[in-house]
């Protein structure tokens, strides 16, 4: 799986942080690349996903 790019909005890693099981989650993360799917899987969740190109992704609340 490719990397890619993801840009988040700021109130994303807030949100993010709120929330003590997603928080939890985050606390796991050792790598960029899984710190990206972390973003993605909570925009998927609790926010909305924009795909720009074919690997950019802009995550907002």
């Amino acid at each position: 799986m490719s990397c890619g790019k993801l840009v988040a909005n700021l109130n994303v890693i807030i949100c993010l942080l709120d929330d003590p099981s997603w928080r939890e989650k985050a606390k796991k993360v050792k790598t960029l690349k899984e710190m990206r799917q972390v973003l993605l899987d909570f925009c998927r969740v609790k926010g909305k996903l924009t795909k720009i190109d074919t690997d950019t992704f802009y995550a907002y609340i």
